[in-house]
């Protein structure tokens, strides 16, 4: 028999597609988990701390989020997009 998942909210589809966003852009800038993490100030962030982030287990905080897009080189708004909801008809 298989085992039924419940569905994910919006709230955990739009964690999980930053968390994508943030692995995508640092892989693109050249960067390891553990040196992502290395570059928060003035407490680095643990290499599973990023991880969870990507993974879409936890959402960074709104000050680790403006420092990821500053690390990372990109606009905030890009990183973290608000999810559109669109009424169905």
């Amino acid at each position: 028999m298989q085992k039924q998942h419940d569905a994910e909210s919006p709230s955990q589809l739009t964690v999980r597609l930053w968390g994508r966003n943030i692995s995508q852009a640092r892989i693109a800038s050249g960067l390891t988990q553990e040196e992502l993490g290395s570059m928060f100030e003035p407490v680095p962030v643990h290499q599973s701390t990023v991880a969870r982030w990507e993974s879409g287990k936890i959402e960074p905080s709104l000050d680790h989020k403006l420092a990821l897009a500053r690390h990372l080189a990109r606009p905030a708004a890009t990183l973290f997009p608000l999810p559109t909801i669109i009424e169905a008809a």
